[in-house]
């Protein structure tokens, strides 16, 4: 059993571009597929159906998406989102001449909105937040 090429080309194009890519944003999303254009319900399945006939693969694959060694908690500039799961391809993402914000995923939105805000005292608490968080207080 394989993933046909017009499947392939549509994961492709959604920028599903690995099975580790795969494999981060199937168990994550109930209807996962939604937002792959050309694939559908009938292709999600056929895919779905190639990993559980490959378990070995799709193992392979998970243990390549990088997992924080660390429980710790990341200050906001060095947070790294997957691109699988960042927003930037949002099926109810508007197209980007009619945004307000000049955003291209949800982290740059976050920041992008925390900067029009009351930056003096949203700046001192998130910096406050984050200087008790490096000093290990909760």
């Amino acid at each position: 059993m394989a993933i046909n090429a017009r499947r392939a080309g549509a994961l492709q194009n959604a920028g599903i571009r690995t099975l580790a890519d795969l494999t981060v944003r199937v168990p994550r999303r109930r209807r996962w597929w939604a937002g792959v254009s050309g694939l559908g319900a009938r292709g999600a399945h056929q895919i779905k159906a190639f990993c559980a006939a490959e378990p070995a693969l799709t193992e392979r694959a998970r243990a390549l998406v990088a997992v924080p060694s660390s429980t710790e908690t990341a200050p906001w500039e060095h947070m790294v989102v997957p691109q699988a799961v960042d927003g930037s391809r949002g099926t109810f993402r508007a197209p980007q001449a009619t945004c307000a914000l000049s955003a291209s995923n949800a982290h740059e939105a976050v920041k992008a909105w925390l900067g029009l805000q009351d930056a003096g005292g949203t700046q001192r608490a998130y910096q406050g937040s984050r200087a008790a968080h490096a000093v290990g207080h909760p």
